[in-house]
């Protein structure tokens, strides 16, 4: 059975675990940036509508101690991109991140 035939939207996290370190120039080999089941451990979520293609957009939420956005995803099925987009911007109205992510930016580039 399909998820979407029965339901209009689902609602993951964006990531399994909080944002790892920024890697240095001096890490840049695989024993110290692994990919393949790391990466999936990472981001069990997200990479399933990215191969799909089915419509999903991830949210900045909230922000951590460090500063660092927590996220959400909602996916739905094709061709839901109108409702995918209204529930997002009524999130974006009731929870604003904008301004969070503009002094953030700030903060780590100015």
């Amino acid at each position: 059975m399909n998820f979407f035939e029965n339901y209009d939207m689902i609602l993951t996290p964006t990531l399994a675990n909080p944002y790892p370190p920024v890697l240095t120039p001096k890490q840049n080999s695989k024993e110290d940036y692994p990919l393949g089941e790391a990466y999936l451990k990472f981001m069990p979520y997200t990479h399933v509508f990215n191969i799909s293609g089915q419509p999903a957009i991830s949210l900045p939420l909230h922000w951590n101690d460090e500063n660092m956005p927590v996220g959400i995803q909602l996916a739905t099925r094709w061709p839901n991109e109108a409702l995918l987009l209204r529930l997002a911007s009524q999130i974006e109205a009731a929870a604003p991140w904008y301004g969070a992510y503009e002094s953030l930016y700030k903060k780590l580039y100015h």
